[in-house]
């Protein structure tokens, strides 16, 4: 399994799995669906804040069939409207 989810997280340019990561993967079987999708997601969201990696992972999914929802906030570490100085 973690063979199967390493192989995608290389094809969209992420990094491998940890140890601790794929201890908190509760998905089971090795194929292209909802669940692999959300667990792979669940772990891009936690590394990082602002990256295409989501986009990757979720158009992957798409390309292989499986219907993903866009369930994902967009982040920024851009402040706007806050007081640079007093």
């Amino acid at each position: 399994m973690r063979t199967f989810l390493d192989g995608i997280l290389s094809f969209i340019g992420a990094v491998s799995l940890s140890d601790e990561e794929f201890a908190l993967i509760e998905a089971e079987d090795q194929e292209y669906s909802l669940e692999v999708y959300n667990a792979l997601s669940d772990v891009l969201d936690s590394r990082e804040s602002v990256s295409t990696m989501q986009e990757k992972l979720e158009a992957f999914f798409i390309a292989k069939g499986v219907e993903v929802s866009e369930n994902y906030e967009a982040k920024s570490n851009v402040l706007i409207g806050g007081g640079l100085c007093d």
